[in-house]
């Protein structure tokens, strides 16, 4: 049986390409925010509100970028996870 996962990720189009989602890159104990194409390591929100305020205490690098809701399912990650063991 899949379970399916929901959440809100904060995205945006990169120079007019693909979509990517926002994330917390670190290093030590520093963090900044950056961009990423897998959605698995996007910064996830449980509700549209908190990614919108998210987007407006840090306009500076979030612009052009909206919240949306977004879904994952196990089924779908059990499958990736076989094809990248070669099974």
């Amino acid at each position: 049986m899949s379970k399916e996962e929901t959440g809100w990720l904060i995205k945006r189009s990169i120079n007019g390409r693909r979509a990517a989602w926002l994330c917390i890159a670190t290093t030590g104990t520093d963090a900044r925010i950056t961009w990423t194409y897998d959605s698995n390591e996007a910064l996830r929100f449980g509700r549209k509100q908190d990614a919108e305020q998210f987007v407006m205490l840090h306009a500076d690098s979030c612009m052009l970028a909206f919240a949306t809701e977004h879904g994952w399912s196990d089924a779908v990650k059990r499958a990736t996870d076989r094809e990248v063991a070669g099974l």
